[in-house]
């Protein structure tokens, strides 16, 4: 993925601000400083502001018909 979408997407920004952050030297990918917005990781070790940023929570949505009802225990 993207750092700049990585960013965007855990940060709650868009991507020119992520984009911004990232060529300030503000993200850190494992520690080390990135300046390349476009640059690919899979990394989940990604750092605004020496603050972590956590993974967002998965979410799951079910399509179904009318009067179809479905429980999570």
């Amino acid at each position: 993925m993207r750092l700049d979408r990585l960013v965007s997407d855990r940060a709650g920004c868009s991507r020119r601000i992520a984009g911004a952050a990232i060529r300030r030297g503000r993200v850190t990918v494992a520690g080390q400083v990135v300046r390349d917005p476009s640059a690919h990781v899979s990394v989940d070790d990604v750092a605004l502001d020496d603050e972590a940023l956590p993974a967002p929570p998965e979410l799951a949505l079910f399509h179904k018909p009318l009067g179809v009802h479905s429980v999570v225990r």
